[in-house]
């Protein structure tokens, strides 16, 4: 049984980014790493730390009711707590160990890390990770809660991103709408980045697709570990993937997976999107295109471009300012609006189809 004191002294890094950025991919390939454990998506920090963030020294019925909390049924179909393989007789007697002696949040939620198991089998644990691309607007918060802990931010093309993002229906249809989330979730991490760079690192899912060798090396360096060829043999796992998370979800979210890493999908957007879209899209990120390494198509938007993304930009940041407030709200209440939201998308998505109001691809 690892001592905490042993957990404790292990780096930890988070993986953030927008959805269908690259980030499971670049998750995958870390955990293929012999000495890199990175679960699959489950946020729970920031939820978890609102309850117990205060707790310097445990009894046994705050670890029964956090390990009970951290177990808890996620709002997302994908967010399984038995997709982490938690090695409970172990976790427990860990858990149990800490009674009374001094452990911050911190400490016991990488106790739960640390007993989580790879598929790509037993190894000796150097680094954790957490990837999860609902943090991407909440990077202040994290590196509060783990100020030692390093972040890699993974950007992909905002258009080529809205066009993955808009097959899904976790989150509205809508180009300016999902390419101001973009650009919100980036200005959150340059500004948090220019203040410590050292515990910052902006990869590009392009450059991971063209390159992987050279930008995994890039990242082990970062992360202080030594690179492993075994990180681009990530898809060897398949079958095993498949067999854990199901056929259905397994081809619905990360069909990706199953074959080396490859340029097929990149800048789609040039072809699929059209010209008023991609109009749009570039109206609503503007100068932070060139920012994170992006072109922008239409450099100087029309006026009637900037005052039709306008509505959705004030929409997006009125929504930010609620999930900010809402975190304050009552666990149960949270957990409730948390429940609501992935209907609320879906709805919009039916709305959409039903007034042919999602534009199509050219």
């Amino acid at each position: 049984m690892a001592s905490l004191e042993v957990i404790r002294k292990i780096p930890f890094f988070f993986i953030i980014g927008r959805p269908r950025s690259g980030t499971t991919l670049l998750r995958t390939m870390l955990d293929a790493h012999p000495n890199i454990i990175v679960p699959p998506e489950y946020p729970v920090i920031l939820d978890l730390y609102n309850k117990y963030g205060r707790i310097k020294r445990w009894d046994l019925k705050q670890i029964k009711d956090f390990h009970k909390d951290f177990r808890r049924k996620q709002p997302k179909e994908f967010w399984k707590y038995e997709y982490l393989l938690v090695n409970e007789e172990a976790l427990q007697k860990t858990l149990e160990s800490i009674t009374g002696e001094y452990a911050d949040f911190t400490d016991v939620f990488k106790v739960f890390y640390y007993h989580s198991r790879s598929l790509f089998g037993e190894k000796s644990i150097h680094l954790m990770g957490d990837k999860n691309p609902i943090y991407a607007s909440f990077t202040n918060r994290l590196f509060k809660i783990f100020p030692d802990a390093k972040f890699i931010y993974l950007t992909r093309d905002y258009r080529d991103n809205y066009r993955s993002i808009s097959k899904f229906e976790f989150e509205a249809p809508n180009i300016a709408l999902q390419s101001y989330r973009w650009k919100y979730a980036s200005k959150c991490f340059v500004r948090l980045a220019s203040g410590k760079p050292g515990q910052f690192l902006h990869l590009r899912y392009e450059d991971l697709a063209t390159e992987p060798e050279k930008q995994l090396q890039a990242v082990c360096s970062f992360l202080e570990i030594g690179y492993s060829h075994e990180m681009l043999r990530f898809h060897e796992k398949t079958n095993d993937a498949v067999a854990l998370v199901g056929e259905e979800d397994f081809n619905k979210f990360h069909n990706g997976l199953n074959q080396p890493i490859h340029c097929n999908n990149l800048y789609g957007w040039k072809t699929q999107l059209s010209n008023r879209q991609t109009a749009l899209a570039d109206a609503a990120v503007g100068g932070y295109a060139e920012l994170m390494g992006y072109e922008r198509k239409y450099q100087e938007p029309a006026i009637k471009n900037s005052l039709l993304v306008l509505p959705w930009k004030i929409y997006g940041n009125i929504l930010y300012k609620a999930m900010s407030a809402a975190e304050y709200l009552p666990a149960r209440v949270r957990r409730v609006v948390a429940h609501l939201l992935p209907y609320l998308a879906k709805a919009y998505h039916s709305i959409s189809r039903k007034l042919n109001v999602q534009e199509k691809p050219a």
